[in-house]
């Protein structure tokens, strides 16, 4: 018998891949009604190097493989590729070891053809979480980027508040993709170059926090003073306003910012069609940041996946965010919401900017979702759906359900797929996507298969229900598909441009660096 139990652990290390289907543990496809909203799932388990696919009957009709976990985003292109974040190791000592870690962005054709790849991640700086494309085919990337503990300090950070003795600070890259690797930064921002704080009158950026929304808070510290400041964990893009979203879990807000600026202006507090430069435009969620309000007031926490919902959908323009509820005062049993934030943009993009100590508005979400035993505290996601749904993933425990506009339960998958963990299985899902059938993405991606790998649609009796003609995945041979994987080797991303107005420098630390040039410009000088 020992004999037998030993064998069996040697072939689920060998498949790293289990199904979480054992008798008795609720997993698949666990219910399904007629006001769901027809499409395809994408979804990738964090612990795993396949992303999959799957019907509205929870059926897996597409596998893309990889030799790399996901880092942790996924998402369809219009050209029927998949658009996948990946965590790979830095490049020397290692650092930015965090919840999100990445380092890899690839573009990934049907055949599992690797398109495109660009890797960031090295001692000073590591790709992480999320990314967004853009209309132009340009990647948004989110990465952290080191400040020692003598920068922070000279900035006007609490000695106090630097408990493992520097931070990371993220910064958001623009990425010219040049396949087969690598790529150009277009344009970056950085969180270090709008910075105020009030802890000591003799250093930099001393100022009225209060006194200036669209500036943060180097002494802010939910944590106490831990390395990881920020933890952005989502980018999104609106085309009509040219601005990015980013959900920052560390503060408990959305950040708007302007995306029109040059790099120059994005290091400054004035340029682009919003004319504040790269200062935050609006931020929700937590008026504490801003010295606005206190506990009380704080309505984020620890959120994820804040993005604009599409035009044409319901709520269009509105916020959609899952609130994880990570530390939220109230002495009950924790729980997560999906909000939607009703943002007061003006018609020319910009926003009505509050007095001193006033928060934003509004104050609070125009619709909110409260299901019963919804909570994950990491991770997560939702997403508004064409016939007013919303697609809601609980993370942590690989859970993604649709909910209608009043609530009631309308689909529900748990994800089936993960690998050995301390405490059981790992089947976690960073958040998913829903495509349509008719989509442009799902058009390409089944029109580059060959005909026998793509699954025909029965559009009777249930809607657009899907009904594969052959399954994608065959849990049998998994071990066989993906044992012949070539690693591909790592990129360096050392002096890839940046290129500002008027001025041409290697993206990397010293005199030359944007975060060097941007401090000469804050002192009175303009972009050319």
């Amino acid at each position: 018998m020992k004999r037998m139990i030993a064998v069996v652990v040697v072939l689920v290390l060998a498949l790293g891949e289990i199904s979480l289907g054992d008798p008795g543990q609720r997993s698949g496809l666990l219910e399904k009604s007629e006001d769901a909203w027809p499409g395809y799932t994408l979804m990738a388990p964090i612990a795993l190097t396949t992303t999959y696919l799957l019907d509205m009957d929870g059926t897996v009709v597409h596998t893309w493989e990889s030799d790399a976990p996901a880092g942790n985003a996924v998402y369809l292109l219009d050209n029927g590729n998949l658009l996948r974040t990946e965590q790979v190791l830095p490049e020397g000592e290692r650092r930015f070891d965090q919840g999100g870690a990445g380092g890899r962005v690839r573009e990934i054709a049907p055949d599992g053809t690797v398109v495109w790849e660009y890797t960031l991640s090295d001692t000073q700086r590591r790709l992480h979480h999320d990314v967004a494309a853009l209309p132009n085919g340009n990647i948004l990337m989110i990465a952290w980027e080191a400040v020692s503990r003598a920068e922070a300090i000279a900035a006007g950070r609490d000695p106090l508040l630097l408990k493992d003795d520097e931070l990371w600070a993220d910064i958001v890259i623009e990425v010219r993709p040049e396949p087969p690797s690598g790529g150009e930064i277009v344009w970056i921002w950085r969180v270090w170059d709008h910075l105020v704080q009030d802890f000591d009158p003799t250093k930099e950026y001393f100022g009225d926090v209060a006194a200036e929304p669209g500036l943060v808070d180097l002494n802010y510290a939910h944590q106490g003073g831990g390395k990881d400041w920020n933890h952005t964990n989502s980018i999104a893009y609106n085309a009509q306003l040219d601005q990015i979203a980013l959900s920052v879990h560390e503060f408990g807000e959305v950040w708007i910012i302007d995306h029109s600026t040059t790099t120059c202006e994005a290091a400054q507090h004035s340029g682009g069609r919003s004319g504040r430069g790269g200062d935050l435009l609006y931020r929700w969620g937590n008026p504490r940041a801003h010295r606005a309000g206190d506990l009380s007031d704080q309505v984020w926490f620890g959120q994820h996946d804040v993005h604009w919902i599409e035009a044409g959908l319901p709520g269009a323009g509105h916020l959609l965010a899952f609130n994880n509820g990570l530390g939220r005062p109230e002495r009950t049993r924790p729980y997560s919401t999906v909000d939607e934030v009703a943002v007061p943009v003006l018609t020319d993009g910009s926003y009505a900017q509050p007095e001193t100590g006033v928060p934003y508005v509004p104050a609070e979400p125009a619709w909110q979702y409260r299901g019963p035993g919804l909570y994950s505290a990491n991770i997560s996601g939702a997403q508004r759906l064409s016939n007013g749904n919303t697609l809601i993933c609980e993370g942590g425990s690989g859970r993604i359900l649709e909910v209608t506009a009043t609530g009631a339960r309308a689909w529900e998958y748990v994800n089936p797929f993960g690998k050995p963990g301390k405490n059981g299985p790992r089947n976690e899902v960073f958040k998913v996507r829903r495509y349509a059938f008719d989509s442009p993405q799902i058009a390409q991606l089944f029109s580059s298969l060959e005909e026998s790998s793509r699954p025909t649609v029965d559009r009777e009796p249930y809607g657009c229900r899907p009904v594969p003609l052959r399954r994608a995945q065959d849990r049998g041979t998994l071990w066989e598909r993906t044992r012949g994987l070539s690693r591909n080797r790592r990129l360096t991303p050392s002096a890839l441009p940046i290129r500002t107005a008027g001025l041409h420098h290697p993206f990397g630390p010293g005199e030359g660096s944007p975060r060097t040039i941007a401090k000469r410009y804050r002192g009175g000088g303009t972009c050319s």
